[in-house]
């Protein structure tokens, strides 16, 4: 990266740390409790049905299953080093979130709102969905040649991830500062990461060469 991208990130380190501190020392941040009662003051079925499908697919199993699928596929066509990054991403994105919701130990929204239990910061389901579609982001123009469908499933991953981001807020599962967390912590891993990726993917590219 260069110096200007490692000051950025460091400045976005600090908001997450500054983030993560906040959330400590108070459960309430400004904006959680009223944003949080506008969305599920929503109650449209369909709406519910929505937010119900796009959120399952942020649950242990299917992410086993998707990943898995994904790691299959990659592996299937040679691409050996993607599928190693596709399990290493949600896997560090899975215990990070873990030792943060250990550390901070803010529990979900109360019972004015709905509440399954468990903790609530940062978003599992967010952080998961952040690292792997934007690690899939990355590396589409680098697999799909073709404009229209490369584009096409950018859109598709991009309303994804921010579906999943609304679900958790509308399902009652997580505070807002929750789901900005899960996708801050996922991004701050995601970088360094399409770094690395990208110097050994060009690290293999030179020695086929060669």
């Amino acid at each position: 990266m260069r110096r200007g991208n490692y000051i950025v990130y460091l400045v976005c380190l600090i908001l997450f740390g500054l983030l993560c501190y906040f959330v400590f020392r108070s459960y309430n941040l400004p904006g959680d409790i009223v944003i949080s009662s506008w969305f599920m003051g929503i109650n449209v079925s369909s709406i519910d049905r929505l937010m119900g499908a796009v959120s399952g697919f942020g649950e242990t199993i299917t992410q086993v299953i998707m990943v898995s699928l994904l790691v299959f596929a990659l592996i299937l066509y040679k691409k050996r080093l993607e599928a190693l990054f596709v399990i290493v991403l949600p896997s560090l994105a899975a215990l990070l979130t873990w030792l943060l919701k250990i550390i901070i130990d803010r529990p979900r929204p109360s019972d004015e709102l709905v509440s399954d239990g468990g903790l609530s910061f940062p978003s599992g389901h967010v952080s998961y969905i952040v690292v792997l579609f934007g690690f899939l982001l990355y590396m589409l123009p680098c697999f799909i040649r073709q404009g229209i469908i490369r584009t096409i499933l950018q859109v598709i991953m991009i309303i994804m991830i921010l579906l999943m981001m609304t679900s958790r807020i509308y399902l009652g599962e997580h505070w807002p500062s929750d789901v900005l967390g899960g996708a801050m912590l996922a991004g701050l891993i995601l970088v360094p990461l399409i770094v690395v990726y990208s110097k050994y993917n060009q690290g293999e590219k030179g020695a086929r060469v060669a």
